[in-house]
């Protein structure tokens, strides 16, 4: 009787007090909230200090304040406030309880519940400290480029494109598309529509080999293609994989189809091999830096070519745990050693865009 007096009475100053109290096994209190307690650790957010986790062996006794979900004995739970000692603690049980159970009579006085274990506490309206949250393994990304020019010259240019990606276990898949679309003085001088996917598998979980099998469907107007398909496929290996730098090769065979407007233009198929190096150092505070470079020459003649590269600078600006937005700079680039027809070998697109990812 003389513990559950005192328990009472030290619930009462600390309702005085209005902040949960720690006593530590050296004698010092502290006051504030308490904002849980599991696995040994206590967690308390003070006015001056912020949060602090202070280990159980160090604490003596702490009484909460306001009401907090606590798990006890053999995973009971309930909500209420509490007293705790090494020797003993006291639940007292909150009405709230009683009353999201529906019950039919609610005492004056709740019986307090008397355990010599607490297996966790945590604050109302929060998940169990053991929760974690699920990482979906789905990412989305849009992205959008708007020029414009006026004076000598009327010149509009619209850029666009998006892509989905999805992750789990080390397969990989990545479906994209884009657009651009640009007028001078009022005449269509570049249209481009490209949609593609690109689908990795590792041999084994954390194995840096894998199997991928990419696609790619193109049309420019302006470069005279009505309809261009990559099809390619082979081996992948990751050199690093680490959490600031990935470096990836691959090694496979593909296959290019053109289809051209001008009907004077023979359609063109053509075989080779291909070899890709791809490096990306993951974003931090100052952005990510990656780089990519396709190397495609043909089966029955070395000499002709196809060699695409990539390059950017990406700055990410956090709007919250879903949505971030980020700056992106860099050049596409294609070089062609025997193009068809008149059109040039060389197509480099510089871009600077803002992109959205959730």
């Amino acid at each position: 009787m003389k513990e559950r007096f005192l328990h009472l009475l030290l619930l009462g100053i600390s309702t005085t007090l209005s902040a949960d109290i720690i006593r530590l096994t050296d004698g010092s209190r502290i006051f504030g909230n308490i904002k849980k307690v599991y696995k040994d650790q206590l967690s308390i957010e003070t006015e001056f200090t912020g949060l602090i986790i202070i280990p159980m062996v160090h604490v003596d006794s702490y009484e909460t304040d306001t009401v907090k979900n606590i798990e006890y004995d053999e995973n009971d739970t309930t909500k209420g406030k509490l007293a705790y000692t090494i020797e003993e603690t006291i639940i007292y049980p909150s009405k709230d309880e009683l009353l999201e159970q529906d019950s039919a009579f609610i005492e004056n006085d709740l019986a307090p519940i008397e355990t010599k274990s607490i297996l966790s506490l945590w604050e109302p309206n929060n998940n169990h400290p053991s929760y974690i949250k699920p990482v979906s393994p789905w990412e989305y990304k849009l992205y959008l480029n708007l020029a414009k020019q006026t004076g000598n010259s009327d010149k509009d240019n619209y850029r666009g494109g998006g892509s989905v990606g999805w992750e789990r276990d080390g397969v990989k898949l990545l479906n994209y598309g884009s657009f651009i679309l640009g007028e001078n003085n009022k005449v269509n001088n570049e249209e481009e529509y490209v949609v593609g996917s690109d689908y990795e598998h590792p041999k084994a979980l954390n194995d840096p080999s894998s199997l991928y099998l990419r696609s790619r469907w193109e049309k420019d107007r302006f470069e005279d293609i009505q309809n261009r398909y990559d099809l390619a496929g082979g081996f992948g290996y990751y050199i690093l994989d680490d959490e600031r730098h990935v470096l990836r090769s691959r090694l496979g065979l593909a296959m290019r189809h053109e289809d051209y407007q001008k009907e004077s233009d023979k359609d063109n198929t053509g075989h080779g091999l291909e070899i890709e190096v791809s490096f990306k150092r993951k974003a931090n505070i100052w952005g990510s830096v990656y780089s990519k470079v396709r190397y495609n020459p043909s089966i029955d003649e070395f000499s002709h070519y196809i060699i695409n590269q990539e390059s950017g600078y990406e700055i990410p600006f956090t709007m919250d745990e879903t949505l971030k937005l980020s700056l992106n700079m860099g050049m596409d680039q294609e070089y062609v050693s025997h193009p068809n027809g008149s059109r040039s070998k060389d197509d480099t697109k510089y871009f600077l865009r803002l992109g959205l990812t959730f």
